[in-house]
């Protein structure tokens, strides 16, 4: 123990002296926050969330095993000085059965964090080893995100999300639950899961994603099923299936450099002119603050019956802006070889889709609404481009309360 020990001056902290001299400032760290959500002391092995062998999932009412107030995290911090507009945040969910320190020492993190100016890279405890980041570990992810914009400057336009397998499962839920947060997401032989019907709300958020075609645990049926989801969906996305892997190859590989490239620089959009998004509120845990009701422009969502549909679309686009959809283009497929891993070069095939460029239209103070299965939205004017006098051309089919918000206008369309 004696090299994780530390001696303590008691005068100096009687005195309340802050003294982080000790403290690395670049690298691996592990620190510790107050959460607001507390179950316990310490540890409860019975808290589990999920049992893949038991085919037990908790979902959104995980609570997890970590259940007392203090909860640990992992953050990589670039080398070098803080970029002048603040770092980016690219958060690396860790796998089933494993920790917040997964990562450390490997090049999954420092290839992520030293991209561009850079960006810190967090991987949350999760509360545990099990919580597919449902539930209160979805909580805890949120909680460590804002810890580290306490202590370090963060340009919040720019982040991302990634993991390995469950963290891989991680990364579509966390970018189809709250797509605006985001600018892209990278995920490592992992799949939707419950997020599967969430897909089309990636409509501004492309995602790359790595699978084995050996792979015993994400099997390439479901690797099928996802890309299926995402054509369907009409989103942008590159899928990377390698040849002679299984689910643990690329870990012990550990060479992530297109995917870094992938993640890059860009952006989160906050106030696109399209926005479409799925409400699944079976994902929700409102006692953990996590209610996925909301997306860019859009707010207060509603499901009108969730018992003829677990799920509602909304689909808004703001004529104010003067530009159309991008034309998605068909499914590219390719191949290429992985270097520069521990291994020897990995082959893999791809399959990728884009978009055009966007085109030119003539601006209206209009909103064309599509909605299945809401009941209600909120849509901030002011966002979205328009007055509040803006036309509402609105298909739906039922009932549907539409609010432009500080207008004082509510509309009622579909009967």
């Amino acid at each position: 123990m004696t090299a994780f020990a530390a001696e303590v001056d008691f005068a100096k902290l009687a005195a309340k002296v802050d003294d982080d001299s000790g403290v690395p400032d670049s690298g691996v760290l592990n620190r510790i926050l107050a959460s607001s959500h507390v179950y316990g002391q310490g540890v409860e092995p019975s808290r589990v969330c999920r049992d893949i062998v038991e085919g037990y999932s908790a979902g959104a009412d995980c609570v997890g095993r970590f259940v007392g107030q203090l909860q640990p995290y992992s953050l990589y911090v670039p080398e070098g000085s803080a970029p002048q507009d603040g770092y980016g945040m690219t958060l690396l969910l860790h796998s089933l059965s494993a920790n917040y320190n997964q990562y450390s020492g490997t090049r999954n993190q420092s290839q992520l964090g030293e991209r561009g100016p850079g960006s810190l890279v967090l991987t949350p405890g999760g509360r545990g080893p099990d919580g597919f980041y449902a539930g209160i570990a979805e909580t805890d992810t949120f909680e460590a995100w804002a810890d580290v914009a306490r202590h370090y400057p963060v340009d919040a336009d720019w982040a991302a999300v990634s993991g390995y397998s469950m963290g891989g499962f991680g990364t579509f839920r966390l970018l189809s639950r709250w797509p605006d947060l985001f600018s892209r997401g990278f995920s490592v032989v992992g799949a939707p899961g419950s997020a599967i019907d969430q897909l089309p709300s990636l409509r501004h958020t492309p995602l790359m994603s790595w699978n084995a075609a050996g792979d015993e645990l994400v099997n390439i049926q479901t690797q099928r099923e996802t890309v299926d989801a995402l054509t369907k969906a009409g989103v942008r996305f590159d899928q990377w299936t390698f040849l002679t892997a299984d689910h643990l190859t690329l870990a012990g590989n550990d060479e992530y450099g297109p995917g870094a490239d992938f993640l890059g620089e860009p952006r989160a959009a906050r106030n696109p002119a399209h926005v479409t998004y799925v409400v699944d509120p079976r994902e929700d845990n409102p006692s953990g603050g996590v209610v996925a009701d909301h997306a860019y422009w859009l707010s207060g969502l509603r499901l009108r019956d969730g018992d003829a549909a677990p799920t509602g679309t909304i689909d808004v686009y703001s004529a104010a802006h003067g530009v159309g959809d991008r034309l998605v283009l068909p499914v590219e497929t390719g191949a290429g070889v992985l270097d520069g891993g521990q291994n020897q070069a990995m082959a893999y095939t791809s399959e990728t889709r884009d978009w055009g460029p966007a085109p030119k239209t003539v601006t209206a103070d209009r909103l064309d609404i599509d909605a299945t299965n809401v009941a209600e939205v909120v849509i901030d004017p002011q966002r979205a481009g328009v007055t509040c006098g803006a036309e509402l051309a609105v298909t739906t089919d039922g009932p549907l309360r539409v609010e432009l918000a500080g207008c004082g206008r509510v509309e009622h369309f579909g009967g």
